[in-house]
């Protein structure tokens, strides 16, 4: 027990120590977890940190997912993870919509608020956008768009956002039409 106590206050120490040196790092940036109790693992020492940091990105999320010109379709934001008995699992976002759809562009524009990438594809009828990686998601909020022109009437659309490698971060979207071509 007392070499397990002074482990500690050593990597405590060793964290102070490259905190001074070093902006933005701490525990959570370095993954590492310092707890009081031997009993507590590190994956539940950070979830409480991950959670929080995952319900500011959401309200932020939805905060920048504002109605623009010609929207036809909005979602609330979605987190890219989902916890389910103390596990961390990636969420693919799958929405699908039988409204109909008049022949023109419509623009998917994704906002994505917190670390990593996310991946989009867009469906309108039988027109199907390419799956395009998105810019980096930022803790400020960052957005990519996917186009989609369809030139006759469309009975359906399909969105599928999918999180790349160990992204955190929410995930809002609307549809707009952006032409009437």
């Amino acid at each position: 027990m007392r070499l397990t106590v002074g482990l500690r206050a050593l990597i405590g120490l060793f964290l102070v120590l490259v905190a001074g040196c070093t902006s933005n790092v701490g525990p959570d940036a370095l993954g590492v977890s310092v707890s009081s109790s031997p009993s507590s693992s590190s994956s539940s020492q950070l979830e409480p940190s991950l959670a929080s940091r995952l319900d500011g990105y959401l309200k932020v999320a939805d905060r920048m997912n504002l109605p623009l010109s010609g929207s036809v379709f909005q979602t609330s934001a979605r987190p890219t993870i989902t916890e389910a008995d103390g596990v961390w699992t990636a969420s693919v976002i799958h929405d699908q919509d039988a409204t109909g759809w008049k022949p023109g562009t419509y623009r998917l524009n994704v906002h994505c608020v917190g670390v990593g990438s996310v991946s989009a594809q867009f469906s309108v009828g039988d027109v199907h956008s390419s799956v395009t990686l998105l810019p980096e998601c930022t803790p400020e909020g960052n957005f990519g768009n996917v186009d989609v022109q369809i030139d006759t009437k469309a009975t359906s659309s399909d969105v599928i956002i999918t999180p790349e490698g160990n992204a955190q971060a929410a995930v809002a979207y609307q549809i707009r039409r952006i032409n009437t071509d």
